[in-house]
């Protein structure tokens, strides 16, 4: 079983959404993300798949909680908010999400989140743990794609997304 990065992308200007495509499907992935705030406005970003084009419907359901707090769901989404009720004051955020990828079964995903929740060493930053999954059971995904959720802001210019992945 060997590990290989099979896409990386890195914003060069500010946008609403950031997206891996084209993708060789594997069983069992990695998804690295760092998204940077562009307007002070903090990012909440929903994490969505697809298999030829990006699933906009509510097939995604969503379990969060923050600082290991009290869990909050979500279900019938159009995404799994990977930030979303963990920070509100987030101008930057480091994602490293687990997930499972075989066509017959549900997607599942297990993701930890760390934001920055202001500079300097008086702040401390804030966790968060995700679990989540799409539903789709006739393929495997070849689109990871994360937009802001709230239309408040976009991700500045240097926000990353990559994947690894194997079989």
């Amino acid at each position: 079983m060997a590990w290989a990065k099979n896409g990386t992308t890195t914003n060069s200007s500010s946008t609403s959404t950031i997206e891996l495509s084209s993708l060789t499907s594997t069983k069992f992935n990695v998804i690295l993300d760092h998204l940077i705030d562009n307007s002070g406005n903090d990012i909440t970003p929903d994490l969505r798949f697809g298999y030829g084009s990006v699933d906009t419907g509510s097939n995604y359901a969503m379990r969060s909680s923050k600082d290991g707090g009290t869990d909050v769901l979500g279900t019938s989404r159009t995404g799994i908010n990977i930030d979303h009720r963990i920070a509100y004051d987030v101008n930057e955020s480091f994602n490293v999400t687990y997930g499972i990828n075989i066509a017959t079964e549900e997607k599942l995903i297990i993701s930890f989140n760390i934001s920055q929740d202001g500079a300097g060493a008086a702040t401390a930053p804030n966790r968060g743990e995700i679990v989540g999954k799409w539903t789709n059971t006739s393929n495997q995904y070849d689109i990871i794609h994360i937009r802001e959720f709230d239309s408040r802001t976009s991700f500045d210019s240097g926000s990353n997304l990559s994947e690894i992945g194997t079989d």
